[in-house]
């Protein structure tokens, strides 16, 4: 169903293409600033490279330094931060993710593979001979040892085909490893670090460090989702079919108007039933937050989500974020262009519901209706806005479902000059991206949110 309204003059999208590349330079700035001053301080602190295996071993020290930061790096991507969540978005902050996860295994390979090579050169003895004595003479070797191991054990279940595999559950609680390994790892560059041994500022400074992201980390991963449980008391008012696979759940709780909740957000939500109390799963916001409930709808194919139109009426939840940066600017006014595929429609419904602007036009792509919830939504709010919504029902070897470059123009001819924004899966948000590439849209006029694990 087409819902048809006059043109509207567009605008060219400086100001929201100015803040987000910015930000994102900014980020990326700041995390290269960081690298070259751990550079400077090594370069600084290292003692003079003198007899056979010194080069070896300082060039260890390094990356091994550089690993350190990389990990720092890592647990701030995953720290759930609001300014992290909100500038890079979630896409942009699991492929940051899945790079820098790359480069701390091969720095961590690297130090271990540098350090040994060096003592081996420096006492005249053989590789091994050199490792066992790294094993059994030094603390907290051995710790590291096996945190490189938990990584690389991680790093394998973070393969496509792996991880496709796996239970959700089990692969989130494998990832758990990670925060356990960093912290063996923490404790073998405190008392093996060469730069960390002889300059105690530097010693004191990497302590307080990874103690102030640890602090963050506990807060915003476990502590605040439970203050924010207690405060707001959230609970399952209301479960309801909305098609043969979907399923909308109303939360209700006390001093709603003062929950962190922003449209286009996900929460990671956990229910405390006797089955699923050990278990949080990410689904986003799909009814703009209103101060008195929050309302998800999710899919109920999957191992865990089948188990939703179940939930009793009253049973606590405890809800972890928000998360995601698919949200709006208040500052911009010119032609939005929304674009969902199945599920992906809830966070863009909440978006088509609030986001400012003079030309509005949804997309919403399904393989059938019963794969496309909250059309009566949509629908009214386009009658409400003079927006344009457009339902694409069927396969996507279709024409007239494919969401081409061409069809995408016929659809919103203000593409061009549109801020868009595309929630659905990982291939879904891939293919229309192409399209829009071929069209010639900025990336840094589109924001994204893939339905995958990260």
């Amino acid at each position: 169903m087409d819902v048809i309204v006059a043109p509207r003059p567009s605008a060219h999208p400086r100001t929201l293409a100015r803040h987000r590349i910015g930000a994102t330079r900014g980020a990326t700035a700041v995390a290269t600033a960081g690298a070259a001053l751990v550079i400077a301080v090594w370069w600084d602190a290292a003692p003079p490279a003198l007899g056979r295996g010194a080069g070896l071993m300082d060039a260890g020290r390094l990356v091994g330094f550089l690993a350190g930061y990389v990990a720092v790096l890592q647990l701030l991507l995953r720290a759930r931060l609001g300014v992290i969540e909100r500038t890079l978005g979630t896409d942009a902050i699991n492929t940051a993710h899945r790079i820098l996860g790359c480069y701390l295994l091969a720095l961590i390979l690297s130090h271990a593979s540098l350090i040994t090579a060096g003592y081996a050169a420096s006492g005249r003895t053989s590789l091994g001979s050199q490792l066992r004595s790294l094993l059994t003479d030094y603390p907290y070797v051995l710790w590291a040892v096996i945190a490189a191991g938990l990584l690389i054990g991680v790093g394998l279940t973070s393969v496509p085909r792996v991880r496709h595999l796996m239970p959700y559950e089990v692969w989130h609680g494998a990832h758990l490893a990670v925060y356990l390994a960093l912290a063996l790892s923490f404790f073998h560059q405190i008392a093996d670090g060469e730069h960390f041994r002889h300059t105690a500022w530097l010693r004191t400074s990497w302590i307080v460090v990874w103690i102030g992201v640890a602090v963050m980390l506990l807060w915003s991963r476990w502590l605040r989702p439970v203050v924010l449980a207690l405060r707001h008391r959230l609970v399952v008012a209301e479960v309801r079919r909305d098609t043969p696979r979907t399923v909308t759940i109303a939360i209700a709780g006390r001093r709603l108007d003062r929950f962190p909740a922003t449209a286009g957000q996900y929460f990671r939500w956990r229910f405390l039933t006797a089955r699923r109390w050990h278990v949080a799963h990410p689904y986003s916001l799909s009814a703009e937050p209103d101060g008195h409930r929050l309302r998800i709808t999710a899919t109920t194919t999957g191992r865990y989500s089948c188990e939703l139109p179940d939930l009793p009426v009253g049973i606590r939840v405890v809800a972890e974020g928000p998360c995601g940066g698919l949200i709006a600017t208040r500052r911009w006014r010119g032609p939005v262009l929304l674009i969902a595929g199945g599920v992906g429609i809830t966070p863009i419904r909440t978006l088509f519901a609030t986001v400012p602007s003079n030309s509005l036009t949804l997309i919403y792509r399904g393989h059938s209706t019963d794969d496309m919830p909250l059309s009566e939504d949509l629908d009214d709010i386009a009658e409400r806005r003079h927006a344009d919504v457009h339902y694409l029902v069927g396969s996507r070897n279709d024409p007239t479902n494919a969401l081409s470059a061409q069809r995408l123009a016929t659809l919103c001819p203000d593409v061009h000059h549109a801020q868009v924004y595309i929630c659905g899966s990982a291939s879904f948000v891939r293919y229309v991206h192409a399209s829009l590439a071929a069209l010639g849209v900025c990336d840094r006029h589109i924001r994204t949110e893939s339905f995958e694990l990260a």
